[in-house]
């Protein structure tokens, strides 16, 4: 069994190549796991750049650890796509040959990279295809280095949501120039590492969605003292609920959850107040849920999201398959392998 890398790509290949190229001759890197650097790859694009319609920036493909080109390379004399880049280079470095016995190489375009629910979305399909918790489950990792600022942000939000990814890390690379380079141009650290970024698994507040889940059954403006109330003893709570909040007192309850949530998941009444000899608004004590509070109830509730932050629940087969599935229409392996 070998390593999952998931790798969100612009149009630099260097984001991809040169990780893959550091992590196959770093063995010290990928300790203690003692499988191969490379099973399975998984793309992360724009559509644009899936088709070529935007083509990779011109790169130099160079030997490891040097700016020296690779023996018998030469500049192409047109703009590649990144498809093609990234399978010559596989191809040439080694890496595809690992890959052919089990693992394979994906590319997948996302509609919109700035859209943060459709790279999250994505991601999380094949993290569960690949990591499912009704499989096996095979070592992830994510590189955090190419792509949009979204699409790494999902990747991350899915990585701290899963528990599925063993390594998250990013290239450092001193030279802006050096970004040209397929492969890393020194093996001095402080001119090249993969630098991993800390990582825990994450949970839901479920507290933050009972809240929700108050408001959003009441349907309309509730004092924050009743809510309070039904959150320690209503029909809707939970023992852990009960115990969580019947050590709240109202302001505290009032500072410490609504405040934070106010303006974003709920909305709280405005009444007009004498300030100083002027009609003023001022925030009320009666809350309802806003449309942003929905949205996230809907998040919480949709399948994919559970599935992901309960890594242990059981998946039904049907549900997994389809994971598996909407993975695989994106496999990019040719014939020949490559």
């Amino acid at each position: 069994m070998g390593i999952v890398h998931f790798m969100p790509v612009g149009c630099s290949p260097g984001a991809v190549t040169s990780a893959l190229s550091y992590i196959i001759h770093n063995p010290d890197f990928r300790e203690p796991y003692p499988g191969a650097p490379c099973q399975d790859l998984v793309v992360f694009c724009s559509r644009d750049v899936y088709f070529g319609e935007t083509p990779a920036e011109k790169y130099h493909w160079n030997q490891y650890g040097k700016h020296h080109p690779r023996q018998g390379w030469k500049q192409p004399p047109h703009r590649e796509s990144m498809r093609e880049v990234l399978r010559e280079f596989l191809k040439k470095e080694g890496i595809r040959e690992q890959m052919t016995k089990k693992g394979h190489l994906y590319f997948w375009p996302i509609d919109d990279v700035d859209d943060f629910e459709s790279c999250f979305r994505a991601i999380a399909t094949a993290a569960l295809a690949l990591g499912r918790p009704s499989g096996v489950g095979r070592l992830l990792w994510a590189n955090l280095t190419g792509g949009t600022n979204i699409l790494n942000s999902a990747l991350l939000e899915v990585a701290f949501l899963s528990g599925l990814f063993g390594k998250i890390f990013y290239a450092f690379i001193k030279s802006p120039e050096d970004q040209a380079y397929l492969q890393p141009v020194s093996t001095a650290t402080d001119q090249y590492s993969l630098r991993p970024v800390p990582l825990i698994k994450c949970r839901a507040d479920e507290h933050y969605y009972r809240v929700l889940k108050g408001l959003d059954i009441v349907n309309g403006w509730l004092p924050d003292d009743d809510l309070l109330k039904c959150l320690k003893q209503g029909e809707h709570s939970k023992p852990e609920d009960e115990h969580y909040f019947n050590k709240m007192d109202l302001p505290t309850f009032r500072a410490q959850v609504l405040n934070k949530m106010d303006d974003r998941e709920i909305e709280r009444e405005r009444v007009p107040k004498m300030v100083d000899g002027e009609e003023k608004e001022i925030k009320g004590q009666r809350n309802r849920i806003a449309s942003a509070g929905r949205e996230s109830l809907n998040r919480l509730a949709d399948p994919l999201f559970q599935a992901l932050v309960d890594r242990g629940q059981v998946i039904a087969h049907e549900t997994s398959d389809t994971w598996v599935k909407e993975l695989q229409k994106y496999r990019d392996d040719d014939e020949e392998g490559v």
